[in-house]
């Protein structure tokens, strides 16, 4: 576990500094996937949001839920609220992508 944790990091790191959206999502995935723990600074979470990838918000999102790191979650859903025409769902997104709000996993 700890080695997917290192792994994670490594390319999230390197995701951020080079802009390889596609590394932050990696990385993302299998914090997610296996329930590492990647200790990220608060700089690296808020750089992961000004990407602005689509990939990379929903798998954030999904590890600060995962994590209790509410004031990241919070944030992303606040990113956009968007309903559809009946009013009855929310999500979140811009005009390339939005995620359905509903009701958390187990």
């Amino acid at each position: 576990m700890e080695a997917i944790s290192d792994f994670s990091k490594k390319i999230i790191a390197l995701g951020i500094d080079k802009v390889y959206t596609d590394a932050v999502a990696h990385g993302l995935y299998y914090a997610v996937k296996y329930g590492g723990e990647l200790d990220l600074q608060q700089n690296q979470l808020e750089d992961i949001l000004k990407l602005d990838d689509c990939l990379s918000t929903v798998l954030l999102l999904e590890y600060s839920i995962k994590h209790n790191i509410e004031h990241i979650a919070k944030a992303i859903k606040n990113v956009q609220m968007i309903s559809n025409p009946k009013g009855k769902e929310k999500s979140i997104g811009n005009g390339f992508w939005h995620i359905r709000l509903g009701p958390k996993r187990k």
